[in-house]
């Protein structure tokens, strides 16, 4: 199978379930693959770009640990890409001038090692946000894909972390030119409808009426 940064983990699995054992090596944050629940949770999120940015190391690592079972790095993919873990020094200047008031936290790690998937309870704290709020969601790692997810329906992201383990992730409304409030409403229909798409995938029919 050719692989590129943007594969999911899911196809990875599917198309080799040892590539199970060749993840979990690499760091342990990948560790939770091993639970059928958390596995479902992440691997069809996540990408192997992705989870090299969580883990904190290059892509090339996952091409070197998948090629024994097969897979092949796509020839136009730069495989010595860097991924850069490390957080900016400081809060962007919204952040830092937001009262401690305005901020909610949520703390989603006991749900993520319990295998339960928080990202409808992510969506209700996220919606209920003003224009001078921000939600920080706390984490044992870099939720990568929740930035894209909350990205689509108008959110700004930002990640700090603050101990080996504990990883704040920080989102708020975007406003100001550029954003329209019919931009907006596109983009909010096409990410609800990825939530649905994903809430279904196993069971959805296909059907080809050319």
């Amino acid at each position: 199978m050719e692989i590129k940064p943007a594969t999911k983990i899911s196809a990875l699995l599917k198309a080799n379930p040892a590539a199970l054992e060749a993840i979990a090596s690499i760091n342990p944050h990948f560790e939770k693959l091993r639970n059928p629940l958390l596995r479902k949770l992440f691997a069809s999120r996540v990408s192997i770009a992705d989870a090299a940015r969580i883990g904190g190391c290059p892509v090339e690592t996952f091409f070197e640990k998948l090629a024994p079972l097969g897979f092949t790095a796509a020839q136009n993919t730069n495989k010595a890409e860097a991924i850069d873990s490390s957080p900016p020094a400081v809060l962007p200047l919204f952040l830092e001038n937001l009262p401690e008031n305005a901020f909610t936290y949520l703390d989603v790690r006991d749900k993520i090692n319990t295998g339960q998937d928080p990202l409808l309870e992510i969506l209700s704290a996220v919606d209920s946000l003003t224009e001078n709020q921000a939600l920080v969601v706390l984490n044992t790692f870099e939720p990568t894909p929740l930035f894209q997810i909350l990205e689509k329906r108008g959110f700004h992201s930002f990640s700090q972390q603050k101990e080996e383990n504990l990883v704040y992730a920080y989102f708020w409304r975007m406003s100001g030119p550029g954003v329209t409030s019919e931009d907006k409403i596109i983009s909010d229909a096409a990410a609800d409808f990825d939530l649905v798409l994903e809430k279904y995938k196993d069971h959805l029919q296909h059907l080809d009426v050319r």
